[in-house]
């Protein structure tokens, strides 16, 4: 069983950052050093959103409300979500479901072989089939779930290769693409209940995910190439510093810019490629973050207007009502003060 725990929270840029460690509890004492991971509440709104959007169902698991900086204090909304989050993590991660996912593995930077060595040995055979990527597919729904499951593989060994040079491992899922691709590809071939049309089209759609894996797979091998025995390790960068600022150079353009080149800036200018690749991603996490509020906010207020309209609609026939009382009033004053005029 893994028990994850959030300590502490760190506030950056107007957010917080939640600091994980995940307890793996083996049977020995051996190689029980924690996991840890920084991850900001908007990363697990995105996770749970991935999640079902790759199983076609909702997660049955609850994260802390995001509307309870409303009504909350700074530090009781941050408490919260720690308690919120970690009861989160702690259900998806041990949920049969779930933990074999390479999204969440990814996420809570968990090995693929950590259930397997907690598992017994009734079991270890199956889940080592779910890693390697050699499960039998036994029907056309099975077929597009693992074929979702290739293409978020594919995504996540691209992220790590732009993001952190982390090429081994990045090597290591393509490897299991690979064999994933394989199954699908023979499946495919012995399957007939699928129409000409179906056929075509997840045809198509196998073909680029081999296409994205070969060329990934290539790139891969350059940056191994070129990296050394620092790559190898997964912890140096495929460019040197220098290569990465004369990259920048000619994306930004020299100091005599020309209209329609990218503006280089004082924040940007110190940056080489992968910071500036971080950079991006952290403001672009931002801009989601701010339209989701933004989105939330003109929802409340479309609703305001909608009962200020509903409103005014039963002020205007009160109005109408009383219009036409004061006509009514109006004739009897008339005609009272026509009987008074023949009496004088």
């Amino acid at each position: 069983m893994l028990t994850p725990t959030i300590s502490s929270a760190t506030k950056q840029d107007g957010y917080y950052l939640y600091h994980i460690s995940i307890t793996i509890n083996r049977d020995s004492a051996a190689n029980n050093s924690p996991i840890t991971v920084t991850r900001r509440y908007s990363d697990f709104v995105n996770l749970k959103k991935t999640l079902e959007q790759l199983t076609n169902r909702k997660v049955p698991y609850e994260l802390p409300s995001k509307l309870s900086h409303l009504v909350k204090r700074s530090h009781q909304l941050v408490e919260e979500r720690k308690s919120g989050l970690a009861e989160f993590s702690r259900r998806l991660i041990n949920d049969p479901q779930y933990q074999q996912s390479p999204t969440v593995l990814t996420f809570f930077n968990i090995p693929r072989t950590t259930f397997m060595e907690l598992g017994n040995d009734s079991t270890i055979e199956k889940k080592r089939e779910r890693v390697d990527g050699s499960e039998e597919i036994d029907s056309s729904s099975k077929w597009m779930e693992s074929l979702k499951d290739v293409t978020s593989l594919l995504q996540n060994a691209r992220t790590k290769m732009l993001s952190s040079s982390n090429v081994v491992d990045s090597k290591s899922t393509l490897k299991v693409c690979q064999r994933r691709l394989e199954v699908l590809q023979s499946y495919l071939d012995t399957d007939n209940s699928l129409g000409a049309g179906e056929r075509a089209r997840r045809l198509e759609l196998l073909k680029s995910a081999q296409r994205d894996c070969h060329e990934l797979d290539s790139l891969a091998t350059n940056l191994l190439s070129q990296g050394g025995a620092g790559a190898r390790r997964g912890v140096a960068h495929s460019l040197s510093h220098d290569e990465d600022m004369a990259q920048k150079d000619s994306l930004f353009g020299s100091r005599g810019r020309t209209l329609g080149k990218a503006k280089e800036t004082e924040i940007t200018r110190g940056m080489d490629n992968r910071e500036l690749y971080e950079s991006q991603q952290m403001v672009m996490a931002r801009q989601d973050e701010d339209l989701e509020n933004m989105r939330e906010i003109l929802e409340r207020q479309k609703k305001l207007g909608m009962a200020i309209n509903d409103e005014l609609g039963v002020q205007n026939e009160m109005l109408r009502d009383l219009g036409t009382e004061v006509d009514k009033s109006s004739r009897k004053m008339k005609h009272a003060r026509g009987r008074i005029g023949k009496i004088l």
